[in-house]
């Protein structure tokens, strides 16, 4: 009896060295190494598989997406604009990372094949961190804050920080497989059809993640709008901050927000040429800090310094 139980147990066992079965997160990781990061390791271990990736890769389409979005002077500082410009894209897409975090395995009753929704992870730049550059620059919309914006946009998405995001992607296994592939993707993401569910996923994920349409909602950028007046000296004391807090002083766009809430309220405790006068006190006060170029970098610091803080 023992003998018996001793070989039944050897048969159970899988023979010294043979290859074991990888799980859905395995094949996750290796497709974001080898689709991504250009990992020759993964690329190979793909292919042994006979899992070759399709061209044009995933990290293809994905950089020439973020590149399209991009002014042509982002680059220019760095003498060759299209070698820097590819070496910021290839560390930009090896910075995401994105790896499998679990997955939820079931069967498809109907065909047989085993179904794992593996829910993964990428590292992306915190891009909301750009806000009042992005702002000032479309306040402004002057060459030099553009360019400020861009150049703080491209250190950003290369050296981070970074923050995680997550999304799922769907494997799928043939009965009695185990190999585990990319669910087939029939949509189209950047007018590209993508042939797998992966980078499908990955792509829409990360292209939130990069897009500056996501930095900041238009419908607060504007919202001084709703805080008007309707007192020129008022109102234009207002926008004149705002363009020199743009200019020098981004971080402190918010005042011009907080500047507008402000004078409404005055508006309804005082007298129309009581806030006027005072509006025209306070604009002489801080245009004698400027220059008509705004250059004068004590404007911020002499709006927190009035009365309308107080």
């Amino acid at each position: 009896m023992r003998i018996l139980i001793c070989c039944l147990a050897l048969f159970a066992l899988p023979a010294a060295g043979s290859p074991s079965s990888p799980t859905p997160e395995a094949t996750f990781d290796l497709y974001a190494r080898a689709a991504l990061e250009d990992d020759e390791d993964a690329l190979r271990e793909l292919s042994a598989r006979g899992q070759d990736l399709k061209l044009p890769y995933p990290s293809e389409i994905l950089a020439s997406e973020l590149i399209r979005s991009m002014p042509d002077h982002a680059f220019e500082r760095d003498g060759n604009a299209e070698e820097a410009r590819n070496a910021w894209t290839a560390a930009v897409l090896r910075n995401s990372q994105c790896r499998a975090v679990s997955s939820q395995i079931w069967h498809r009753i109907e065909t047989g094949y085993r179904v794992a929704d593996v829910r993964f992870s990428c590292k992306v730049p915190d891009i909301k961190r750009l806000r009042n550059l992005y702002d000032a620059a479309f306040i402004t919309e002057q060459e030099s804050t553009s360019n400020r914006f861009w150049s703080a946009y491209t250190t950003l998405l290369e050296n981070g920080p970074f923050r995680q995001a997550h999304g799922t992607a769907r494997l799928v296994a043939a009965p009695g497989s185990t190999m585990w592939r990319s669910e087939p993707y029939s949509g189209v993401r950047f007018g590209r059809v993508f042939d797998d569910q992966i980078a499908a996923e990955m792509g829409r994920l990360l292209d939130r993640a990069w897009s500056t349409t996501y930095i900041s909602d238009s419908t607060e950028r504007l919202s001084y709008l709703n805080q008007r007046t309707l007192i020129r000296e008022c109102d234009e004391l207002v926008d004149g901050y705002r363009q020199c807090a743009a200019l020098l002083a981004p971080q402190e766009l918010t005042g011009a927000t907080d500047l507008a809430k402000h004078l409404n309220r005055l508006k309804k405790q005082l007298p129309e040429d009581e806030l006027t006068e005072d509006c025209r006190a306070l604009g002489r006060h801080i245009r004698a800090t400027w220059s008509d170029a705004c250059d004068g970098k004590s404007c911020p610091a002499a709006c927190r310094a009035t009365r309308w803080d107080k």
